[in-house]
């Protein structure tokens, strides 16, 4: 939406998907459902420059956490070492059961 004032040059909106409403009379008190609304409005006019400032700034992210990551491989070490648990042998398990009461033997 471009507005014409009158004057020699444009005033261009500053969203471009912003809708513009009239409230009307400018002296007249808003009722608690109109005060909602606006308190709604900023709240996702907000939310969607913070979005921006993420998605603007992920590249950036991703670049620090390849620097880190490159310069400190061990320093992960959920994502760079696994741990494996040795099962029990045979013989093993037969021993612990050798040990237990004989109720409990199968």
């Amino acid at each position: 939406m471009i507005v014409d004032n009158g004057a020699s040059h444009w005033n261009w909106p500053t969203s471009r998907n912003a809708v513009q409403i009239s409230t009307g009379q400018a002296g007249a008190a808003l009722t608690p459902q109109q005060k909602r609304f606006n308190t709604l409005i900023r709240q996702i006019e907000q939310a969607r420059q913070m979005l921006a400032a993420w998605h603007d700034n992920i590249g950036v992210y991703r670049q620090a956490q390849a620097q880190v990551l490159a310069a400190e491989p061990f320093a992960f070490p959920n994502q760079s070492l696994k741990v494996s648990i040795p099962r029990p042998s045979r013989r093993d398990v037969a021993e612990h059961r050798a040990w237990q009461p004989h109720f409990f033997a199968r």
